[in-house]
């Protein structure tokens, strides 16, 4: 619910035509010495 009520506040505060670019998180360490891709959706 406060994903959504989040998306909304960000909607109602754009112009018709305007775009909106989130990126996600980077690479992130694993242990010292490998790293295993962000995967937002898993």
């Amino acid at each position: 619910m406060i994903h959504q009520n989040r998306r909304k506040e960000l909607l109602s505060k754009l112009d018709d035509n305007a775009v909106v670019i989130v990126s996600t998180n980077s690479e992130q360490k694993r242990n010292s010495d490998v790293n295993y891709p962000f995967r937002p959706d898993s």
